[in-house]
């Protein structure tokens, strides 16, 4: 091993180097056994009050119901599963917990709570960091190219919450749960966007479905907090057998957006109907309500992202001449796995505040856990593989309660390779697709559907009203043409 170097950052730095990271962590374990805190046993009302307390700082308050029951129980010592509609705020079920324990135990700036967070996405990382440090949360997160300043700060418990891919805590930063730090302070380990767990890791990222290895490593008293938008109750009881959940409690709230109306489009040229969004744009610019286009496969994107840019010309940007390769002025993005870093930052940073860019083309990547607001238009080029992939991918539309569409372009081509619920949602000619859709799911209510012209194509069939309008056909003139609205 090289010389020793007496400065921290450079002991760090050369351990990085020299592949001894795993071994410099073990080091750190005391030889006599770590007192694990026990967590379980705290008085009701103390436990409330250190909720809403937290609540209070972090800008959460008041908490919704779902929220606080969420913390509450994971605070109690149970394993929580928690399944909440898009737009919902589950992050903020994840956010309050170190400072929750914190206030229970009075524990002071150098010995804080620390809780692990598994998310699917680079890009979804990063929005969560600078979400929470806007806050004056201590958040820190591991990549590829994280900074040895940002190692260190992970190693020596710096930060309350530590963001990180299933891919990085499953390599090197396994070594955490033998960090003597972490075995006295670590409060749980919350997976973010928790139905990737079965969908991505029984496909092609294979880590997903081993993160339940690192049960084996943490105390009894660390409990595992499963965060999604969309769950049924097989796809839950994946989810927690892979995670190694100990019997987890459930809050479960059913994914129908009301605000939200549903089509599904069977048609034999996609240019016919893009040419009316593309004349809308035009009409509109900077003015048209968001729009995201999700395609199956990213040479989609490519294609429909090059038909919008030779369609439009100096039009594609804003001002109209202006530089094609200035991504803040562009009206149209696409995002995709191969989309360069940059690109990608500059598209979640234009989408999730005012901004030019009115469509991003993508495949499913785009959106998870974001905070996009003024989504009002989820067109879908071909059905997803299955319903619960459907409802993430429309869910992503209408977040801040706003009337929105899911509009579900099919060909026959296109369902090759979906599940039998989902070939059976889009060939339904003649029941409300609200109910064929989330009646899968728990927690339903089927008065939802009784709201004519507002739920889906079919429900408009039946509408006594005439002269249904809608306050976003001044926006899509197509609208009327492709809901039957008059």
């Amino acid at each position: 091993m090289k010389d020793m170097v007496h400065n921290d950052q450079q002991v760090i730095e050369v351990l990085w180097s020299d592949g001894l990271l795993e071994e410099a962590v073990a080091n750190l374990v005391e030889e006599a056994s770590v007192d694990h805190p026990q967590w379980i046993g705290y008085n009701i009302m103390d436990v409330n009050v250190a909720v809403v307390e937290a609540g209070k700082k972090l800008g959460y308050y008041p908490l919704k119901d779902e929220q606080t029951l969420c913390i509450s129980k994971f605070v109690e010592g149970n394993d929580v599963f928690c399944v909440l509609p898009t737009g919902f705020g589950k992050t903020a079920c994840f956010a309050c917990l170190p400072l929750v324990f914190d206030l229970l135990h009075s524990r002071g700036s150098e010995e804080k709570s620390i809780l692990i967070v598994i998310s699917p996405l680079t890009a979804l990382i990063k929005n969560h960091v600078e979400t929470l440090r806007k806050k004056s949360l201590d958040v820190g997160y591991l990549d590829a190219d994280s900074t040895i300043e940002v190692k260190s700060h992970v190693l020596k418990g710096k930060y309350s919450i530590v963001l990180l891919s299933p891919e990085m805590l499953l390599g090197k930063w396994r070594s955490l749960f033998m960090n003597k730090v972490y075995q006295r302070r670590l409060i749980g380990l919350a997976i973010d966007e928790a139905h990737c767990v079965v969908k991505w890791g029984l496909t092609f990222r294979e880590c997903f479905a081993r993160i339940g290895e690192v049960r084996s490593l943490m105390d009894a008293s660390v409990h595992i907090l499963a965060l999604t938008a969309t769950a049924s109750t097989s796809l839950r009881e994946k989810v927690s057998h892979l995670l190694g959940m100990n019997t987890p409690f459930l809050i479960v709230q059913s994914p129908d957006k009301i605000n939200i109306r549903y089509t599904v489009l069977k048609i034999g040229s996609y240019d016919v109907f893009f040419k009316h969004l593309l004349n809308d744009l035009r009409r509109m610019c900077t003015l048209l309500p968001r729009v995201i286009i999700f395609c199956k496969h990213k040479a989609d994107c490519a294609k429909l992202y090059t038909y919008f840019r030779c369609s439009m010309g100096d039009e594609f940007t804003d001002p109209s001449g202006t530089s094609q390769f200035l991504p803040d002025h562009r009206l149209v993005d696409m995002f995709f796995l191969g989309t360069e870093a940059k690109i990608k930052e500059a598209i979640i940073s234009n989408f999730t505040r005012p901004s030019r860019l009115r469509i991003v083309i993508s495949t499913v990547s785009f959106g998870m856990g974001l905070d996009c607001q003024d989504v009002c238009l989820i067109i879908l080029v071909g059905p997803p593989s299955d319903v619960e992939m459907y409802v993430q991918e429309i869910g992503r539309g209408g977040r801040d309660g706003i009337p929105s569409y899911a509009i579900l372009l099919s060909t026959s081509k296109l369902l090759q390779h979906c599940s039998e619920a989902m070939m059976t949602y889009t060939n339904n000619t003649s029941i409300c697709r609200r109910e064929l859709l989330f009646s899968q799911f728990d927690m339903f209510c089927k008065a939802s559907c009784n709201m004519g012209c507002n739920c889906c194509d079919i429900c408009i069939r039946s509408c006594t009203f005439h002269n249904c309008k809608s306050n976003l056909q001044e926006h899509y003139s197509f609208i009327p043409l492709f809901f039957g609205l008059s």
